[in-house]
């Protein structure tokens, strides 16, 4: 490849020809000193408790420590404190999680603990055994405790000895340490003695101390150690960690296995200061864990191996030759240094080389001090460096200003220098540029020159072309470029893009982004495109690049490294190529200050971490009194929080979950450990919950807890059903009250009407029939004129009494039946018909019931207003009334045979009566609809409609009829 990127800020850099890789290989894990191991400091603001003295890892993957402040769950983010009230507030010096996952805490004071599925049991220990050291699992049914005063074996409930030496010697031990070796063996370190029982042994045998100290790892020679002040323990990488007063050393053999020289690594702090270690651990995953006074400390192999290289040594430039091995250097006064099996200076390619880079014939250019090195196996050639333009004062050091270099196919060269672009023809140096390139990529006869304007130029020998926005290239400043199977990758200050079949396709990331400021690249031979940027190291594999060309609306499923995965510096700020493949498939990196390689075939992501849901409501979900998974009546509002032990990038793992019935799919609670949940009812609910690993992938299982909230009296069925029917009843009540003061103002109106009825037939009426007698016998003693007055005056009463009887018998009709309507309709033709002109008749049909009183009184007087127009009005012979009492509805229906009527067109009523519109009026007030048309033959025809709920009287459960 041939790219170099820089921020704005920087000079750009130049690069090279395409870099290949090999297939990735993988090897046996290569060891790592103190200072290549990544380390994460834990202190008392993040929790720490003070004074730890023993740690240890459960089932789960936590890590407990217990020490002066009590026991303590940590899961890579916190620190829980656990069984405060079950245990007593003793120090705590010993813990252990035997094979079937139990808990065992040991206290200064020879107390044993046992914690099994959340419920803490203590073990009765004899006075004279005091302070408890250390748990050993002897066999899968017995556990060996070691105490000050020796070992005791736990098989169930039962205490025994175990002997330490031989019957018959001095059994008055004072037993210092315990430790287990690389192989198993298990060793008791009592003053300058140690005893030693190895695997399937029956017995101790005793071992001078030091030796027993260096069989721990196997390290060879003769070998003096301090004497201990904590634990030991033996690591991955068979290093023996040793406490002591004088501070943390780590012991290795220098090649481990080889049988050469020990190595003492002394362990510091940050500032120098030596590791005051009080208890130490190794877990699952090996890492190493130190306690000390300044807090909690893990020492961890991260994906990336840094490289020790020497002080001073300021944004390191790389560069891979064609046999693998990489060369490093600096702008400082180191010399260059190449790395293959071991690291070497080379002096002779001078001081200050800021820049280098791969020719396609295998020759390593270096530009430093005042020239170029062309280094060519063992044969170096120099090259002078271009005269700046225009002169300016000589420097001693014009390399060192070199923005980088880049050698093509005919050996010409490029070079970025004196914020200048020069191209070496050959023979001459000759300005291509007044200023400076960010990227120069050699593909075959072409040359690829990226600028800080946003433009990338092509040069094909004399001809060129600037590629700008108009052509699609659309990433900003352009800081990188790179030449692969599938087209010319080009990395920009706002995302990367690939060139291809004459046209730009940008990518998008997994999180929405287009990889801004990339600033470098390069592809393994399976297709997996690795991009730096300011942000951290992307790899991007074949097949996700290969969706997002086809569909561009394909998020790339990618992968990032940062500093948790082992990269210490600041990235994208380098210049030159910080990406570099290197032999046996690695791929070397380049920071501001140092350089680490990773081999992508040998590591594997770590599985998602299981999911712990610790408690609901705070009810702890680990206890026996869980079992029933039942929350407290009325319970409205539920918390739930849950952990995932992780340890080497935490602030990676994300966690999603979702609440059964209530939540329709998974719910993204990003970092969150805890979810609240508010309005649930009664009822019972399942809550799942899983963990990402690192790299933002699933898993398929999920971590779940069913619980159930118990209902409040009034959530309860019965209840609720007993407020319905409460509620019936009360409603039945007052309708019944409403009915009851309906029929009191119902019957006070009938009294009322009874009343005038009365009035008017004792007084009016009898008046009017006197006045008839008289004037029927004046009317016989006049003749002429004066009798024909008499005439109109008897007609005039005649009506008038006709009307008045009309009227009483209306007033005296009201009832809550029609019984009496077929003899009321008789009477009423009689009086308006007293010779029978017409013939009335009267048909029911339907089984009668009881009327709302109201309804009754109006159908009545409906009724008779319609027979009296027929008798009236008609012109008929005859009248007949239907009345039908449907389940539906009540309809009577009045029809003539007379010369009917416009049914669209009421006629108005006449002066005293109600007339059509009137009738119509009182049939709506009862809830009905009174309709006139034409009968069948001739005639007129009206239809009085009643729904049943508005006519009938209601019976029992809300029956009509």
């Amino acid at each position: 490849m041939a790219t170099m990127a820089v921020p704005p800020a920087l000079a750009g850099p130049l690069a090279t020809v395409p870099r290949t890789t090999e297939q990735p290989a993988k090897e046996p894990m290569a060891f790592r000193s103190v200072e290549q191991l990544q380390r994460t400091l834990y202190t008392h603001r993040d929790g720490v408790p003070l004074g730890i003295y023993a740690i240890t890892q459960d089932k789960d993957g936590f890590l407990w420590v217990g020490g002066s402040s009590g026991l303590y769950r940590f899961d890579g983010v916190g620190f829980t404190r656990m069984f405060e009230a079950e245990l007593p507030p003793i120090l705590i010096t010993a813990l252990f999680v035997d094979a079937s996952g139990d808990l065992w805490v040991g206290n200064l004071r020879g107390g044993i603990f046992r914690v099994h599925e959340g419920a803490v049991r203590g073990i009765r220990v004899e006075p004279g055994k005091a302070v408890i050291m250390a748990f050993h699992q002897r066999r899968a049914d017995a556990l060996w405790v070691g105490t000050a005063g020796g070992i005791l074996e736990v098989t169930g409930d039962r205490l025994q000895n175990v002997a330490i030496v031989p019957p018959g010697m001095d059994r008055d031990l004072y037993v210092n340490l315990y430790a287990t070796a690389w192989d198993g063996s298990y060793v008791v370190f009592a003053g300058q003695k140690a005893y030693r029982m190895r695997p399937g042994g029956a017995a101790f045998e005793e071992v001078d101390a030091d030796s027993a100290m260096a069989d721990l790892a196997g390290l060879a020679g003769d070998v003096s150690f301090s004497a201990p002040s904590a634990d030991m323990l033996v690591d991955g990488y068979r290093a023996l960690w040793v406490p002591t007063n004088e501070g943390l050393a780590r012991y290795h053999m220098q090649a481990p296995g080889s049988g050469n020289e020990l190595v003492a690594e002394s362990v510091r702090f940050a500032d120098g200061e030596p590791v005051d270690a009080t208890a130490d651990y190794i877990d699952r995953d090996g890492s190493v864990w130190v306690a000390s006074s300044r807090g909690l400390e893990q020492f961890r192999a991260a994906r990336f191996t840094p490289l020790t290289l020497p002080s001073g040594v300021y944004q390191p430039a790389i560069t891979a030759e064609a046999g693998g091995a990489l060369w490093v250097s600096s702008a400082s006064a180191m010399s260059p240094l190449r790395v293959a099996d071991s690291v070497a200076s080379h002096p002779e390619l001078g001081t200050n080389v800021r820049c280098s880079t791969l020719a396609l014939d295998g020759a390593m250019w270096f530009s430093g001090d005042n020239e170029l090195r062309r280094l060519a196996g063992d044969n170096i050639e120099s090259l002078p460096l271009p005269t700046p333009d225009p002169p300016r004062q000589a420097s001693k050091t014009p390399g060192r200003g070199c923005g980088g270099i880049a050698v093509g196919s005919a050996g010409d060269v490029w070079m970025a220098l004196y914020k200048k672009t020069w191209h070496w023809t050959g023979t001459r140096w000759e300005k291509f540029g007044d200023k400076t390139p960010s990227t120069v990529t050699i593909q075959g006869n072409t040359v690829w020159i990226g600028w800080m304007d946003k433009t990338l130029t092509r040069v094909d020998g004399v001809r060129q072309r600037n590629l700008t926005k108009a052509d699609g290239l659309d990433i900003g400043e352009v800081y990188a470029s790179y030449p692969s199977r599938v087209g010319l990758w080009i990395g920009g200050a706002t995302g990367l893009v690939l060139m291809h079949d004459g046209r730009f396709s940008a990518l998008t990331g997994r999180n929405g982004g287009r990889y801004p400021n990339a600033t470098d690249m390069v592809e393994f031979p399976n297709g997996d495109l690795w991009v730096i940027t300011d942000t951290g190291l992307y790899r991007l594999p074949a097949a996700e690049i290969r969706l997002a060309l086809e569909g561009p609306s394909h998020p790339v499923e990618d992968q990032l490294f940062d500093q948790d995965d082992g990269l210490r510096s600041t990235l994208g700020s380098v210049r030159g190529d910080p990406l570099e493949p290197g032999a046996k498939g690695r791929l070397w990196v380049a920071g501001d200050k140092d350089v680490a390689w990773i081999d992508p075939g040998s590591f594997a992501a770590p599985p998602p971490p299981t999911v712990v849901i610790d408690t609901v409501n705070g009810q702890s979900v680990n206890s026996p009194r869980w079992h029933s998974g039942k929350l407290n009546q009325g319970t409205r509002n539920v918390e739930i929080a849950f952990t995932a032990p992780t340890f080497a990038a935490p602030g990676r793992v994300h966690f999603r979950y979702v609440l059964e019935g209530i939540e329709d799919g998974w719910q993204d609670g990003g970092a969150q450990r805890r979810v609240h949940y508010s309005n649930l009812g009664p009822g019972q609910y399942t809550f799942r919950v899983q963990a990402s690993d690192v790299d933002g992938r699933w898993p398929s299982a999920a971590s779940v807890v069913a619980f159930r909230i118990l209902p409040a009296f009034y959530q309860t069925w019965w209840f609720r059903i007993l407020c319905i029917v409460l509620g019936l009843i009360a409603i039945w009540i007052l309708y019944q009250r409403h009915l009851a003061r309906i029929f009191a103002a119902h019957q006070t109106r009938l009294n009322e009407r009874e009343r005038i009825a009365r009035d008017l037939h004792d007084s009016l009426l009898q008046q009017f029939q006197a006045l008839l007698f008289h004037a029927h016998a004046a009317s016989g003693m006049t003749e002429g004129p004066v009798r024909e007055r008499f005439r109109r005056v008897i007609d005039i009463a005649e009506d008038a009494l006709v009307d008045g009887r009309e009227a009483i018998m209306g007033l005296r009709s009201v009832s809550d039946t029609l019984a009496s309507l077929p003899n009321d309709v008789q009477k009423l033709s009689e009086l308006i018909d007293p010779h029978h002109a017409i013939a009335v008749t009267v048909a029911t049909s339907g089984t009668p019931g009881q009327l709302n009183p109201a309804v009754a009184d109006d159908v009545h007087a409906i009724v008779h207003e319609l027979v009296a127009n027929a008798l009236r009005h008609s012109g008929g012979k005859r009248v007949q009334v239907e009345l039908r009492y449907d389940r539906a509805a009540l309809v009577v229906i009045v029809t003539d045979d007379g010369r009917g009527m416009d049914g669209t067109v009421a006629p108005p009523a006449e002066h005293g009566r109600w007339g059509i519109t009137g009738m119509r009026e009182r049939a709506r007030q009862v809830g009905g609809a009174l309709v006139f048309g034409c009968a069948p033959g001739g005639g007129t025809q009206a239809t009085l409609r009643i729904p049943a709920r508005r006519a009938y009287r209601r019976r029992w459960l809300g029956l009509w009829r």
